[in-house]
């Protein structure tokens, strides 16, 4: 299975730029053309894929792989509520390196329209992990995986990944277990799960989370040792698999 790559990043982007230009614009809704970037940005390229996909006559399972990911589901809720805990204890080593990190950061997810909001809920926790699973799993990986070792083309898959969310740590790391997750289950149907439950947690948390996180302290320093067991666990069963991961 081949689906394209510039041809759809491309439209995303561009997409993203004309609804910020519009949204500069004097007098304009600035939330609704923000909310209009988020869901243009990723169902553009979720639209072209489908339609590549129905053109190359692949099925759902093709893009997609195994529907049966139920009896992954505890897998798939303990992997993001171990990167989870691992993103936010980097967050506590960098408030720690600079209190005043991220003060002052305008919250992405807060929205004074509850309409707005709610299309913003959709777009982020459904929309945008299925897309974003195509390209990062499902094409960039499987596509580095053809010429370059297994464990280099998930760490550059993984840091793509994170160059995209602008983090280079937590994303990262995500990414990588978002890998794993895959190799393990041949589906993309596990990561798009625990990257949708990832975007929830954020949605729901992000408005009190520069307020509240130094008071923390203690589930913080907690965190790394809860979430690096399941975390290594996990990354030791991706390698073990890597090797015999179908390439495209």
């Amino acid at each position: 299975m081949r689906l394209p790559v510039l041809r759809p990043v491309l439209l995303g982007l561009l997409a993203l730029t004309v609804c910020g230009l519009a949204a500069e614009r004097p007098g304009a809704n600035g939330e609704a053309w923000r909310v209009a970037a988020f869901w243009a940005g990723f169902s553009l390229p979720l639209l072209d894929w489908l339609l590549v996909a129905r053109r190359r006559r692949y099925s759902l399972p093709d893009v997609m792989g195994s529907q049966r990911i139920v009896p992954e589901l505890a897998s798939v809720l303990l992997t993001t509520l171990a990167v989870l805990g691992a993103r936010m204890a980097w967050l506590a080593v960098r408030l720690w390196l600079d209190p005043d990190w991220g003060e002052g950061a305008p919250d992405g997810f807060q929205l004074e329209d509850p309409a707005l909001q709610a299309l913003l809920l959709i777009v982020v926790v459904l929309v945008g992990p299925i897309a974003e699973e195509i390209l990062f799993r499902g094409i960039l990986f499987r596509r580095l995986l053809r010429r370059w070792p297994p464990l280099l083309a998930a760490l550059g898959s993984s840091l793509l990944f994170g160059a995209a969310h602008f983090d280079l740590v937590g994303s990262t790391l995500m990414g990588l277990a978002l890998v794993a997750l895959y190799v393990q289950t041949r589906s993309l149907w596990a990561p798009v799960a625990a990257h949708a439950i990832n975007n929830l947690l954020a949605m729901l948390s992000q408005a009190a989370l520069f307020e509240r996180i130094l008071e923390l302290e203690w589930l913080l320093a907690a965190l790394p040792l809860l979430s690096v067991p399941w975390l290594w666990a996990l990354f030791r069963r991706g390698l073990r698999e890597l090797p015999g991961f179908p390439r495209e």
